[in-house]
């Protein structure tokens, strides 16, 4: 048998009994040296191929996956700060805008108070006039009542001389009749 032949019928019994098929260990596929070494060649060969292929396999998944995985970190890293500046921005703006609403709240409740503060001072300052004068008046009042009292006492007078002249007038045209 030349030597790809039994490289051949090697490979077939390796597949065979890798799969856990029964291989028929006595046909003659060669020396048992030559076996061996083609086995030993064709399984070195297959795992160092397997292992090249696994270790660059690994080492691609793991290195565009790692770049890929960084990427994406650190898109998602950015795309977090900026929406987390967003929100910080948009609680100052919501801070700041309270504060002038706050603002111009004190400054319409001071011009209304400006605008009371002139009111009571008009008001006051016309009761500090009516009782100026009321208080120069206060004599002429005082006098009205006087008057008042003397009219009330010559109205009680005269009421009493009415009913005394018409006593009288009685008397006088009984005495006529007599």
């Amino acid at each position: 048998m030349d030597d790809s032949s039994n490289e051949r019928q090697a490979e077939e019994v390796v597949k065979a009994y890798s799969k856990g098929e029964d291989v028929d260990m006595t046909k003659k596929v060669g020396t048992c040296d030559e076996n061996a070494d083609s086995i030993s060649k064709e399984t070195n060969s297959e795992s160092d191929i397997f292992e090249e292929a696994s270790s660059n396999s690994i080492s691609e998944l793991k290195e565009p996956n790692a770049a890929e995985a960084n990427s994406t970190l650190n898109s998602l890293c950015e795309d977090m700060f900026t929406k987390l500046a967003l929100y910080l921005n948009g609680e100052a703006d919501a801070t700041i805008e309270d504060y002038e609403l706050l603002k111009q709240m004190n400054v319409a409740t001071a011009s209304k108070y400006e605008v009371m503060l002139k009111i009571a001072k008009n008001v006051g300052d016309n009761l500090h006039e009516v009782n100026q004068k009321f208080s120069d008046l206060q004599p002429y009042l005082d006098q009205i009542d006087q008057i008042e009292e003397s009219v009330l006492a010559l109205e009680q007078a005269a009421y009493k001389l009415d009913i005394y002249s018409k006593k009288l007038e009685e008397r006088l045209k009984q005495a006529d009749r007599l």
